[in-house]
């Protein structure tokens, strides 16, 4: 019995790996989310890491989804004591044996003018473009407010 549970249990943190990691070429993709928005929100914020395990750098060129009207990279940063956001045209670079953490009050994907509000426990698919890893479909998972933390509290 007791080996068969631990079967089991091997077999469920499997599946939990699975879906919370992603891998293509060097790059592994984790924990993709999304917050849960109202109804008539015109914007939904993505945030997920990526590591680059490898020896050359690489770029995160774009995000495609049709969960939305466009989607864009954007990056946040201070100019004279105000946060800005600005789209990165250029993607961002995943520089060889780096994490770069696209996350709440940094640089984030923006779903804009979604088909539909981001509902917590579903998901937003999308397609990560790396310039040399290729394409990697992936599920940004909508998290309610409650399950947010501390990301609650940092408002786009």
């Amino acid at each position: 019995m007791k080996s068969i549970v631990l079967c089991l249990s091997f077999l469920l943190l499997a599946g939990c790996a699975q879906q919370d990691h992603h891998r293509v070429g060097d790059l592994v993709v984790s924990v993709p989310w999304s917050r849960e928005t109202p109804p008539t929100a015109s914007v939904a914020a993505g945030f997920v890491t990526i590591q680059n395990k490898g020896g050359r750098d690489d770029q995160l060129l774009r995000v495609e989804s049709a969960t939305a009207k466009r989607v864009e990279i954007h990056e946040m940063r201070h100019d004279n004591g105000v946060m800005r956001m600005r789209q990165r045209v250029d993607g961002v670079p995943i520089p060889a044996g780096q994490t770069v953490v696209l996350g709440p009050g940094a640089d984030h994907v923006m779903f804009i003018e979604p088909t539909r509000h981001a509902v917590a426990g579903e998901t937003l698919a999308a397609t990560l473009v790396f310039r040399d890893a290729g394409r990697l479909p992936v599920a940004f998972a909508v998290r309610g407010m409650a399950e947010q933390g501390q990301a609650a509290k940092s408002h786009h």
